[in-house]
């Protein structure tokens, strides 16, 4: 190579384009990499991560939901009818602010991570102040990701002084935070369970006596959604809760509803989560 060419093969840089796309090559192979290492490392795993991938690409052949969807102001009045209980001051609880708070100094601590948006923080107050207000023994939830809901259910146990959080999760490939939103002081009521939740979820079950709410927020597909609503449906003690985020993806959510014929049912129209009450 010429010493003209070198130097201008020194000054080149792709077009930004292009860097996009390497840059998704890079991250693609990586994850490649990662998967082939949980395949020596856990075969179940391996295999449940492959399946996840297959399901997801089935699932874009679904058709979305087509349920009425209700104003979030006018859901949670509906709901405390049903439960003849008033959420309306539990949504402004003063400890509220204490978490969010506690939100700002964690993402402030791990900036570099890049998380620019807390998920869905409307469906994390809803929890809480279900939470709050019915002051459940056994709470079980799938899907963890960055621990924002599962903080909001463990704040509210700490301030009702009672109760216990199970989480069920399969973290991502890759660096690991799951559950770094949720402050150390509130861990004592969390028992996390590492898997996926087609695995998991019925043996957590069978040690129960029974469920207060539920929580699906991991794998949306259709069949997923269906299989953890109906597995978990007997178990939900008469009145207890069942909350899913992203109904609005398929109709997984309204499909059930005509099995497990709930005594209520919403969807969110803004933050798109339903809620059953058996």
């Amino acid at each position: 190579m010429t010493r003209t060419s070198a130097a201008a093969c020194k000054g080149w840089a792709p077009p930004s384009g292009d860097k996009i796309e390497i840059r998704e090559m890079e991250q693609s192979l990586s994850k490649h990499s990662l998967l082939w290492q949980t395949l020596l490392r856990d075969h179940r795993e391996f295999r449940d991560r492959v399946a996840t991938f297959a399901e997801c690409k089935l699932d874009r052949l679904r058709r979305p939901a087509t349920m009425a969807r209700t104003e979030s102001d006018q859901l949670m009045r509906d709901l405390g009818k049903r439960l003849s209980i008033d959420l309306r001051p539990f949504m402004s609880d003063c400890h509220l602010d204490e978490l969010h708070g506690s939100f700002a100094l964690t993402r402030e601590r791990i900036r570099d991570a890049g998380i620019d948006s807390l998920h869905n923080p409307g469906l994390g107050r809803v929890c809480y102040a279900l939470t709050r207000a019915l002051k459940p023994n056994v709470v079980i939830e799938t899907g963890v990701a960055f621990g924002v809901t599962t903080a909001f259910f463990l704040k509210a146990m700490a301030a009702n002084d009672s109760g216990v959080l199970h989480s069920i999760d399969l973290p991502p490939l890759g660096k690991d935070l799951t559950g770094i939103f949720v402050p150390p002081d509130l861990k004592s009521r969390w028992r996390l369970h590492r898997g996926k939740s087609r695995r998991m979820l019925k043996p957590l079950l069978s040690t129960l006596p029974s469920v207060d709410i539920f929580l699906h927020d991991s794998l949306h597909t259709y069949r997923n959604m269906r299989f953890e609503y109906e597995t978990v449906w007997p178990h939900l003690r008469p009145g207890g809760i069942l909350i899913s985020d992203d109904v609005a993806l398929n109709q997984a959510f309204e499909n059930f509803s005509l099995m497990g014929r709930p005594s209520f049912l919403a969807m969110d129209k803004s933050s798109l989560f339903g809620i059953a009450v058996k």
